[in-house]
């Protein structure tokens, strides 16, 4: 498996909170977010943290942490 899919495949093990140490064991400590809604990139590991947070409580129910149906 490449990099880039085992980075997906982290990245579902921590939707269903099954990553050992969450969003910090995933992301290296230099992260640049490029975004299609922001003009500029957001720099740092503590923005895309953030961006990834809003994305898990979108995408799953944050009280079964399951994926949300619809």
């Amino acid at each position: 498996m490449g990099k880039i899919e085992q980075c997906i495949d982290d990245w579902h093990r921590y939707l269903r909170g099954e990553f050992p140490g969450g969003l910090d064991a995933l992301l290296a400590v230099v992260v640049v977010f490029f975004s299609s809604i922001f003009f500029s990139p957001g720099a740092g590991k503590y923005i895309f943290l953030l961006n990834l947070r809003a994305a898990k409580a979108t995408l799953t129910d944050e009280q079964s942490n399951t994926h949300a149906d619809t």
